[in-house]
């Protein structure tokens, strides 16, 4: 709206200037939001994330890569593309809560699985991407996160250290369990071309089990890491594992198992073809 003077109602010169400005300002195709958003996702309309610094070493917070350039931003989205995408939540978790400590020792035997599938799917070229809580610290990004549960005396911290995210895997933080709830992972997935989705983390029968019956609801196909999950207890592992098998269809394996399809994918890929 104009802003009127009160002696001849004449816009005001100051609105006149921006108007103009405003009228003749165009995005550039670098800043388009519509071409910008598929690399780098902004975080909803509405959220209670400020803008996030870069995470230790690197990794890509899909919520703060607007300082990139031109080169690693197009390493870090268009050369990921994927139909298959490893979500790994709530690993960077300081375990400081009733329970936690019946979680650390299956969560400790959880990395000696999940680090080295891990870097064997970056290997595959299947993009990696942590979703994690953020512990109530509305104000915080993953540089805070990560400080806070690595810091001395954490319960968690050997757990969030042997997992620390790499420089091109993907960083979303959430406010609830789901990994799908108010957070821009859907929009990721779907600028990665990704429609199958494999599982791991903490808790089994929490954030494993939401964000599992999320995924099914936007129809991904999902696989679940028996081994390359945690809860307090076997019995609340267990118990997750079959209610997703019976009701959702989930497939559950173990980690050697996805490995070898891979190999055999790859492997597959790369065999010549036979001349006619």
């Amino acid at each position: 709206m104009l802003a009127l003077t009160a002696d001849n109602q004449q816009p005001h010169p100051e609105a006149v200037t921006t108007l103009a400005l405003l009228a003749g300002a165009q995005l550039s195709p670098d800043r388009s939001t519509h071409s910008q958003a598929p690399a780098r996702l902004a975080v909803p309309t509405g959220s209670a994330y400020p803008s996030a610094e870069q995470p230790p070493d690197g990794g890509v917070d899909v919520a703060t890569q607007q300082g990139r350039t031109r080169k690693a931003r197009k390493r870090t989205s268009s050369g990921q593309r994927s139909d298959t995408a490893l979500l790994i939540i709530d690993v960077i978790n300081d375990l400081e809560f009733p329970g936690g400590e019946a979680v650390l020792p299956w969560a400790l035997r959880m990395v000696k699985r999940l680090e080295p599938f891990a870097a064997s799917m970056r290997r595959a070229g299947v993009p990696v991407i942590y979703v994690n809580d953020n512990f109530g610290y509305w104000r915080s990004n993953f540089r805070d996160i990560y400080a806070h549960c690595t810091g001395p005396g954490i319960r968690g911290r050997n757990v969030a250290r042997a997992l620390k995210p790499q420089p091109d895997d993907y960083f979303i933080l959430k406010p609830k369990h789901s990994a799908f709830f108010a957070t821009s992972l859907v929009p990721l997935l779907d600028h990665l071309g990704t429609k199958k989705l494999i599982l791991a983390g903490l808790a089994t029968n929490l954030c494993i089990f939401f964000s599992a019956h999320d995924a099914h609801m936007h129809e991904y196909k999902l696989t679940v890491l028996s081994d390359c999950c945690a809860a307090e207890s076997d019995s609340d592992h267990d118990l997750a594992l079959s209610q997703l098998q019976r009701f959702l269809h989930v497939r559950v394996c173990r980690s050697d198992e996805v490995k070898q399809r891979v190999k055999r994918r790859r492997s597959t890929a790369r065999r010549p073809r036979a001349a006619k």
